[in-house]
């Protein structure tokens, strides 16, 4: 079976998470072939191949959007299957993906997140297109969107706890100027945003403010303004944050962390200004205003966390609600209240058997989220659509014996098991 998978990191969720379960399946299932193709800019590209992807190209698309690579898809597809062959399936990553495919191709596609536009909705009704929804969650909330119930169905992710290097502890604390005495938190989320990272600084600087040493860990796009980080400074707790990009990649960094935190997707609503205020004020004021909750966190970098036996401070939403238990798997708080995260982090300081969240959470990760089911999941969902059936998957997919990479490096074989 000659397989065509097109990730386009810029669409809703695609993300590096994505992009890393996307390449551990590949990896993993016993198709005769796979290449990758990145929609998107350059940096996208990067991202696949720091994720584990090897791309055969990139297809740019104007403002990133799917839609408009459809013609630049085309044009490889009728260059690369003139010498190589056709491709028996298109695997598109994100919903939005399917925009960029034929309706003459058979396509499927997966869904890490529920949200997507409309109109990557409507294609995936009008053409039948299978979806493989992350959760439960995800299936509803693309039913909800117009899709039709029967042409979806669950695959959990998988999450290969083998990936985390946990002896990099020590130079990554090193890389933040953390000793082992100093509390680690990383800001987790797809995409990163600034009120988040507003939420977690502020909690942590309650800690910070009662004498302990605490830092977070985020993305450059979810840094405060610097101005901000300045009235930080004069408080004594400047040094709480630190930028470090790899946040984005969580298994990059959650071998340093002594806790991971995922809060819901927010925006920050900006108040106009009043008064006789300055204009270098108005800035602040922005982060003064109140904030709007705008969707449920996508789980897949709290799997990262977890896998890493990480404990996990979480939003209680809809989706991680059913995937913790608050005090055994994880630790839940209401969207927006900072204090109850300032709990949470000071009992982890104070009470080690609240840090037996870290490996339950662990555990569940190893028998729910197992990267060889994930992959025979794949496998069949591949079958099925190439003999044009119905994608019909068990609940818990058979498993693949995989045979490990060799020291020359080739690809490694699976082979199902019966």
């Amino acid at each position: 079976m000659r397989i065509l998978h097109l990730i386009d990191p810029a669409s809703a969720g695609g993300g590096p998470c994505t992009l890393k379960a996307a390449a551990e399946a590949i990896a993993r299932v016993d198709a005769s072939h796979h290449d990758v193709v990145v929609i998107g800019n350059a940096d996208h590209l990067a991202l696949a191949w720091r994720c584990g992807l090897t791309p055969i190209g990139r297809i740019g698309a104007a403002r990133n959007r799917c839609g408009f690579a459809r013609r630049g898809l085309a044009t490889l597809l009728r260059s690369y299957e003139r010498t190589h062959g056709r491709y028996d399936l298109l695997h598109a990553w994100t919903p939005a993906g399917v925009l960029a495919t034929s309706p003459r191709r058979r396509v499927v596609a997966f869904a890490g997140q529920g949200s997507c536009d409309r109109c990557a909705v409507d294609v995936l009704r009008r053409r039948g297109v299978p979806v493989l929804a992350a959760d439960g969650d995800v299936a509803r909330e693309l039913h909800d969107a117009g899709c039709d119930a029967a042409q979806v169905a669950i695959l959990p992710p998988g999450v290969d706890a083998s990936t985390i290097d946990l002896e990099q502890r020590r130079l990554l604390r090193e890389q933040w100027r953390a000793d082992e005495t100093t509390f680690v938190i990383g800001l987790l989320g797809e995409p990163p945003a600034v009120a988040d990272g507003d939420l977690a600084l502020s909690a942590a600087g309650r800690v910070a403010l009662i004498g302990r040493e605490v830092k977070v860990v985020l993305h450059h796009a979810a840094a405060l303004p610097g101005g901000l980080r300045r009235w930080m400074g004069k408080l004594g707790i400047g040094e709480v944050p630190v930028i470090d990009d790899r946040a984005e990649e969580p298994w990059r960094i959650a071998a340093g962390l002594d806790a991971a935190l995922l809060a819901p997707r927010r925006r920050a609503v900006p108040q106009r200004p009043h008064g006789r205020l300055a204009r270098g004020a108005a800035s602040a004021l922005h982060w003064l205003g109140r904030d709007e909750i705008v969707g449920d966190p996508t789980a897949l970098p709290a799997l990262w966390a977890m896998a890493a036996g990480v404990p996990l401070i979480a939003a209680r939403s809809g989706r991680l609600q059913q995937l913790l238990e608050n005090g055994v798997t994880g630790l839940l708080f209401e969207p927006g209240d900072l204090h109850a995260i300032a709990r949470h982090v000071v009992a982890l300081l104070e009470r080690p058997s609240a840090r037996a969240v870290g490996p339950a959470g662990r555990a569940l990760i190893e028998q729910r989220f197992r990267p060889d089911a994930f992959a025979a999941g794949l496998t069949t969902a591949w079958t099925q659509c190439r003999r044009d059936e119905p994608v019909r998957l068990s609940p818990e997919p058979s498993p693949v014996v995989v045979v490990p990479r060799s020291s020359a490096g080739r690809r490694p074989v699976a082979i199902e098991s019966r």
